[in-house]
This record gives C-alpha cells, sequence and structure tokens, in this order.
C-alpha cells in the first residue's frame, strides 16, 4: 500500500480523509503502522470502510502510539452501518480515551453501538480530559 509508505516520510499532510474506500479489517492495519509513526496528521477521516471490530481496534491501538492526530472520523455516512466497533473495538477506545492527551474530536455515528459498547466507552470517557466533541448520533 503505497499511501502507507507515504505516510511514513511525509511531514506536511495534517488531514487524511480516506472514508468510503473499503479497506476493510486487513488493510487497515498497514495504514495503522504508518499512522503510528506520522506526527503530522491532526485530522483522519476513516469513514464507511467495512472495519469490523478488529479494524477498529487497530485504528485504535495506533493512536494510542500516536502524539498528533486530535480528530478521528469513524463513523458512517447516514444508514450504511460498513464500520462497526464490536466489542474488541470498545475496549480498545476505552483504552486510547483513557490515556490520550490530544484527541479532542471523536465521530462514531451510525456505528449501531450496543449496551457494552456504550459501557466501554464511558469508561473510557471517564478518565479522558482531551474530548471535547463527541458525535453518537443515528446508533
Amino acid at each position: 500500500m503505497e499511501l502507507a509508505l507515504l505516510l511514513k516520510v511525509n511531514t506536511n499532510i495534517a488531514h487524511l480523509n480516506i472514508a468510503a474506500n473499503c479497506l476493510k479489517d486487513d488493510n487497515i492495519g498497514i495504514l495503522c503502522r504508518a499512522v503510528e509513526w506520522n506526527h503530522t496528521i491532526v485530522h483522519l477521516d476513516l469513514q464507511e470502510n467495512s472495519l469490523s471490530g478488529r479494524g477498529c481496534t487497530k485504528v485504535f491501538k495506533s493512536l494510542i502510539a500516536n502524539d498528533s492526530v486530535c480528530s478521528l472520523n469513524i463513523g458512517n455516512f447516514a444508514n450504511s452501518f460498513k464500520n462497526r466497533i464490536g466489542d474488541e473495538g470498545a475496549e480498545k477506545l476505552a483504552q486510547l480515551l483513557q490515556v490520550t492527551k490530544i484527541l479532542s474530536l471523536l465521530d462514531l455515528r451510525n456505528m449501531v453501538l450496543n449496551d457494552a459498547n456504550l459501557i466501554g466507552l464511558s469508561e473510557g470517557l471517564r478518565f479522558n480530559t482531551s474530548l471535547t466533541y463527541l458525535n453518537l448520533s443515528k446508533n
């Protein structure tokens, strides 16, 4: 994946929008490793990429290691429900929210969050001091 290689060396890209590219769980891992190394991206838009809980976990894990992304949109467009956080993803999101000092915007719209997902989210938010915008619409 050439984009991942580019992100490892590029020091100019601040906003990365790769929404609706059908990355799926396997390809998102390559991108996440690049995001861990890149410290110029501040906005990451991964809407509508057919990510399961496994793929979302990879994204959240990469952001724990990243100190620049302050805005993450991993939700879905209206009524598509392609990205799903799952229980595994909710656990890693809770960890991310507990340790991040920079993530201020999180968009989880249309993710079909269940009760367990929301409990995990609330546990992460209990210790979070950076998040100022959270979109949970249409869940």
